[in-house]
């Protein structure tokens, strides 16, 4: 195995001194470049016949993110989605209300909404796809999800779902209910977990976990509340 860029020898790695050095060694590759790189390293490694694990965000454009999860080669890493709040707040009945507010440094040039694309994919993954989407706002039969997101120097998640028997809130890596802390799993082990899925995709042709519609749907419901924010 060999890395290029960073120090892959800190990891245990050899050094290849190019993407073309790196690309002829290997049969998979592992993208965890800054975002901006993703679609371009994606692409250049597909193109050469490589599987490729990429880290979230795939890309900014929904467009671009079909073209290269239609290769079949490709498997996206999103292993928020694996955490046993995720898992907990999936499929949560008799919401009323919701809210996903995030505070964290920004990233790159993006847009507010394509920087917190993962913000966005979790209340997919908790609520499903929106109804009509409005300024800072998905609209959902019955209720709303409202959006706020900022820059800040620490990375903080408050995720709540007001339901019809008490409040359900994700604190960064804490559930609570009704304002008491649940008991969870501890969910070690989610980088296995995911590399196990991406095994299972390259080697068996199994579904992942991440839903390649949902990439798209959270990447087009960004670009809508890109352009909603700039009239």
């Amino acid at each position: 195995m060999c890395g290029y860029g960073g120090s892959p020898e800190g990891v245990g790695l050899s050094e290849a001194h190019s993407l073309e050095a790196l690309l002829d060694q290997v049969d998979a590759v592992a993208i965890c470049a800054p975002d901006r790189e993703h679609p371009r390293l994606v692409r250049r490694s597909l193109d050469e016949g490589r599987f490729v694990l990429c880290e979230f965000p795939l890309c900014q454009h929904p467009e671009e993110a079909r073209e290269l999860l239609g290769s079949g080669r490709l498997h996206v890493e999103h292993i928020e989605l694996l955490t046993p709040t995720a898992q907990a707040l999936r499929g949560v009945s008799g919401v009323v209300s919701a809210s996903m507010a995030f505070e964290g440094p920004p990233r790159d040039s993006w847009s507010r909404y394509h920087a917190n694309i993962a913000r966005l994919h979790r209340v997919l993954d908790a609520l499903g796809s929106p109804r009509g989407i409005e300024l800072d706002r998905l609209e959902y039969d019955g209720f709303s999800c409202s959006l706020d997101f900022r820059d800040g120097a620490e990375r903080r998640t408050h995720f709540v779902l007001e339901t019809a028997t008490g409040t359900i809130e994700q604190k960064n890596r804490f559930l609570l209910v009704s304002g008491r802390p649940v008991d969870l799993p501890s969910g070690g082990g989610l980088f296995l977990q995911d590399q196990l899925a991406a095994s299972a995709r390259f080697l068996d042709g199994a579904a992942s976990y991440v839903r390649e519609e949902r990439v798209m749907e959270a990447l087009a419901i960004a670009r809508v509340l890109s352009g909603l924010s700039s009239q």
